[in-house]
């Protein structure tokens, strides 16, 4: 079963905020999805979304730059 954009998406985020500093071949791993696919995503929620995403290269993966970044289709508690 596809899995949509959004539910991609909305799991790396919480990846990022877990502290797990993920990049574009996990998504490409768990979704069964091209790297294209992947780096659109991160280039997505980055660019289209604002997140404060950077790119830690000692771990490999990204974190957010700024404490607090929800999603906009996330509920606020």
């Amino acid at each position: 079963m596809a899995v949509s954009k959004t539910e991609r998406i909305y799991e790396f985020h919480r990846r990022v905020c877990g502290g797990l500093f993920p990049n574009a071949r996990d998504i490409v791993e768990q979704f069964e999805v091209s790297s294209a696919t992947a780096h659109r995503d991160i280039d997505y929620l980055r660019d289209r979304l604002l997140a404060p995403l950077a790119f830690d290269r000692k771990r490999n993966g990204y974190y957010y730059e700024e404490d607090g970044f929800r999603l906009p289709f996330e509920e606020t508690p």
